[in-house]
């Protein structure tokens, strides 16, 4: 017997679907649909990508990015959007699969997320029909439980990241410190929190109303898409409050981003509102402190830019430094609790 069929026989194990329906978060949920195909799919490298930032009705194409790789060091050719085989397997939603002559072949195959693909599985090897038999139930309940673990982290009305994600990346960012320290000190040094607060909304509910002002918020979170990158991790935190959680960038490279940002809010004209300006207070994430340190940093340096004549950009390290503002020492509150509230503002 081959050791192929070994492997392959059982198309999909039970206790692989169980894992899969475990998991709580989308993180987790990669790790394990990736930790399943290295146990029972071996003596080949597996490759699993996103597909970010898609949105045909703003004319935002995808972008790939490599999330987990059983043989990192090896070189070979990664997944572009200009890949032959790429645009197959995403125009039509079908795997693809190399010829028999393929020198370095490899095998993709797709995650439908609704109407468009959100990931793609990459098998370095002409794969059999049992491959596809063990691989194809597994991508279909990960599809699923991806849309599920999805629906409820976005915000219904933005499209951005709720809430209850921010509190789950920000854990996944620190459990990532505290198990790789090496390498998550030289990623966190360049990873910056921002804190956004569209200026005097209330005024804006008051004199236009909640619809029109649901309406800001929209055109809101749709220029904060166009300005940002697809890697940062974008939230509506709260109101009409956003975060941005900016990965490889560091403190100035954040300032001039932020900055652009406001000036373009400043330019844009909101239908039926007109003229809005925001806020922006951010510092870095630094796991040597506690979260709620973080966004307390970020917080206070937003409510600076507010008290100080609104539409700018503050750094929390900038004013420290300057001594505009004081260290925060032992702050024990929730990362939700706050003094204070945005909307008046």
């Amino acid at each position: 017997m081959s050791k192929e069929s070994v492997l392959f026989e059982k198309d999909c194990p039970l206790d692989a679907v169980v894992q899969l329906a475990e998991q709580r978060d989308i993180e987790a949920l990669d790790s394990t649909l990736f930790d399943i195909l290295t146990q029972y799919i071996r003596d080949t490298r597996i490759r699993f990508y996103h597909l970010h930032g898609q949105d045909p009705e703003l004319g935002i194409k995808p972008s790939i990015h490599k999330v987990l790789d059983s043989h990192p060091t090896h070189v070979e050719k990664e997944l572009k959007l200009t890949d032959e085989d790429v645009q197959f397997c995403i125009a039509d939603g079908n795997p693809t699969f190399p010829s028999e002559l393929a020198k370095k072949p490899r095998s993709l195959f797709p995650i439908q997320a609704k109407n468009h693909i959100c990931a793609i599985v990459v098998l370095s090897t002409i794969c059999s029909e049992q491959h596809k038999n063990f691989l194809d139930p597994l991508i279909k309940i990960y599809a699923s439980h991806a849309f599920l673990l999805n629906r409820n982290e976005h915000d219904s009305l933005t499209g951005l990241y709720n809430r209850f994600a921010l509190d789950r990346k920000i854990n996944h960012i620190y459990k990532t410190a505290a198990s790789d320290k090496r390498r998550s000190r030289e990623n966190l040094e360049n990873t910056c929190f921002a804190l956004i607060d569209i200026d005097l909304f209330k005024s804006i509910n008051d004199r236009f109303g909640h619809i029109i002002g649901d309406d800001v918020l929209v055109y809101f979170a749709q220029e904060m898409r166009r300005c940002f990158r697809d890697i940062d991790l974008m939230f509506r935190y709260g109101g009409e409050e956003f975060v941005v959680i900016f990965r490889d960038l560091n403190l100035s490279m954040a300032e001039f981003v932020l900055q652009r940002f406001r000036k373009r809010i400043e330019r844009y004209k909101f239908p039926q509102v007109g003229k809005v300006t925001v806020s922006i207070g951010y510092t870095r994430l630094d796991t040597a402190k506690d979260a709620s340190e973080i966004i307390c940093q970020a917080d206070r340096a937003l409510y600076y830019a507010k008290n100080h004549g609104r539409n700018a950009v503050c750094s929390f390290e900038s004013l420290h430094k300057s001594g505009k503002l004081r260290s925060i020492k032992d702050f024990k509150s929730h990362t939700g609790q706050f003094s204070r509230t945005t909307s008046q503002y």
